[in-house]
């Protein structure tokens, strides 16, 4: 009983890490995304662009690393954790509304994060 627990609470932790690690990529997605809608207003575009690329290297980073998390893992057990950053979870909706409705021209699209292993 006593291992099964231990199993349980591994991969509770593991959900965790990767739950954090999805908010973190969206977090610094964003930033990235405002961050360059100012380059028309700002004088040296070199320098923001310089910052862009530097928050984009730890979106790359955390992506890595989700990867590493779920190297060996059966994906169906965390898929639930992160998003593949095509949307994700919208007000009023469940989780299982989340994973397999998108609207694209009116069909059901299920989005599965595999796309993110082969970076």
């Amino acid at each position: 009983m006593l291992v099964f627990q231990q199993e349980l609470d591994t991969k509770h932790d593991k959900h965790e890490r990767l739950v954090k690690l999805s908010r973190d990529i969206t977090i610094e997605s964003k930033r990235t995304i405002f961050l360059l809608h100012r380059v028309t207003s700002v004088p040296d575009v070199e320098e923001v662009l310089t910052e862009a690329d530097l928050k984009l290297d730890g979106v790359r980073l955390n992506i890595r690393m989700i990867s590493e998390e779920l190297r060996g893992e059966d994906l169906h057990q965390f898929h639930r954790a992160f998003t593949p950053g095509t949307g994700g979870q919208t007000g009023g909706q469940t989780d299982r509304q989340a994973d397999t409705e998108d609207t694209t021209a009116g069909h059901a699209v299920l989005r599965f994060p595999v796309n993110l292993l082969i970076l």
